[in-house]
């Protein structure tokens, strides 16, 4: 088995020629990007590295992200979650990243800055699927560029079914990965079905989907693509059923330039207590005029399952 990390877009297009893709490596190879494979690393990790699960390290006095009480929006919620919707609650803190401890390079290869944590928080119980304008309220992302001040924050108080997950490092190693076989950007390729086919089976021969947390480059979906998913919600369109997808105003959006990519890729583990449903991932994305701004705020989070 070939492993693409630390290769270029030329060793890709030569793998990809070598499996018979030779008339369309180039094109492929050109729309791969770079991103960095994250890896636990044991546990009891030191203020401010990247890491899942435990607590976050924020500034003194920075809140705990809480969301509100969402009855409202989900007024038909199971009983036993009842009490748990009715009342605002801490979102659960799933990840953080230090972007100066990134492999050399890699920040600037993603268009990250190269210095700062990112901090991801969630509603571990509800899990909001982000097909719904309103899971917005689901998930905090935070950017804390100045990290000399970090400390270990403490627990909110106690809340009903308020999750804290185990704590696992995370290191960094940078790899290369391909475009999906599907969804508006490899659409644009306008390969032939039998090159499809043959790219789709290659992606798989070759190790390419094996990451379950990753940085940047393209997600390993495990349902469609995400990129228009993301476009359509964020505009204000409800993305859970048929109507919404082909209403006029989705055409509208659907025709337009779409910079959405994924800036954080998380799967799931069972030895911390951070499990999706069915198995999935967690994916968060930002749009590329965002990432420039470093508007992380403007993220929106989708959640896949088998």
């Amino acid at each position: 088995m070939v492993v693409f990390d630390r290769l270029t877009k030329n060793s890709l297009r030569e793998a990809l020629s070598h499996a018979g893709l030779e008339p369309f490596a180039k094109q492929l190879a050109s729309a791969a990007r770079p991103s960095v494979r994250l890896e636990t690393r044991g546990s009891e990790v030191p203020i401010g590295h990247s890491k899942l699960g435990g607590m976050p390290d924020l500034p003194p006095g920075t809140p705990w992200p809480v969301r509100p009480a969402l009855t409202s929006f989900y007024p038909n919620a199971p009983a036993d979650f009842c009490g748990y919707i009715e009342t605002p609650q801490p979102l659960s803190f799933i990840a953080q990243i230090n972007f100066a401890m990134l492999p050399d390079g890699a920040a600037r290869d993603l268009g990250l800055p190269e210095q700062g944590v990112l901090l991801l928080f969630y509603d571990l119980q509800y899990q909001g699927w982000g097909f719904r304008p309103d899971d917005a309220l689901g998930f905090a992302v935070l950017y804390i560029e100045d990290t000399r001040t970090l400390v270990r924050a403490t627990a909110p108080l106690a809340a009903p079914l308020f999750t804290v997950c185990g704590e696992l490092g995370l290191q960094g190693t940078q790899k290369l990965t391909p475009v999906p076989a599907e969804g508006i950007h490899f659409d644009a390729l306008q390969l032939p079905q039998n090159a499809i086919d043959l790219y789709s089976a290659s992606l798989e021969d070759l190790g390419f989907y094996d990451d379950a947390h990753r940085l940047g480059g393209w997600p390993n979906a495990v349902q469609n693509p995400m990129e228009e998913e993301c476009a359509l919600v964020t505009a204000g369109i409800n993305c859970g059923d048929h109507a919404g997808w082909t209403s006029d105003a989705a055409s509208v959006i659907r025709a337009q330039p779409n910079d959405w990519q994924l800036l954080l890729q998380i799967g799931a583990e069972d030895d911390i207590g951070m499990e999706w449903v069915d198995m999935g991932s967690i994916y968060l994305w930002i749009r590329k005029a965002d990432l420039q701004a470093r508007r992380f705020d403007r993220c929106w989070l989708i959640l896949q399952t088998s």
